[in-house]
């Protein structure tokens, strides 16, 4: 039985949230831009949201590793379609940028609808794994400076 393009999407944001972290405050960050993700692919598009997450991707700790996982996922998905021609799962993100910035618009919507599943699948992963985790990173904040409100989804102060 074929898979599904939203099963797949679902084991391939298991994989890019990658291996549990249990320091409160990376949880919370990880959960955070995770959560982000959806929002700014739909309100930046799948170039630029691409761009920002090969801008934050590394290896230096869990959440620059889970947006190269991220980018390495999204050209992985791309190439396994053959949505964009020329492209392989070994492609760099720069090539896969080129290819995506050269492809026609029923081509970049289609992709631009299957990384949405993708990123659906990130929110709700990362909740689920990290929210509760981040509450309490955020509540020990609070504890700890009783008179600052920290943002719950950033760790950030409020304005």
């Amino acid at each position: 039985m074929a898979e599904r393009v939203d099963q797949q999407m679902a084991a391939q944001a298991e994989k890019v949230i990658g291996p549990l972290v249990t320091d409160p405050q990376l949880a919370q960050r990880i959960r955070t831009r995770m959560r982000q993700f959806p929002m700014r692919l739909r309100s930046s598009g799948l170039v630029a949201a691409f761009a920002f997450a090969e801008s934050k991707s590394g290896s230096a700790d869990p959440l620059e590793q889970a947006y190269s996982r991220l980018c390495k996922a999204i050209i992985e998905h791309a190439a396994k379609r053959k949505l964009l021609p020329g492209l392989t799962p070994q492609s760099t993100p720069r090539e896969f940028l080129d290819v995506l910035t050269k492809a026609d618009l029923p081509t970049h919507s289609r992709l631009s609808a299957e990384i949405d599943l993708l990123a659906g699948w990130l929110s709700r992963i990362a909740e689920a794994r990290y929210g509760k985790l981040a509450a309490a990173a955020t509540e020990h904040a609070n504890q700890e400076n009783p008179g600052e409100s920290a943002d719950s989804d950033t760790g950030e102060e409020r304005e």
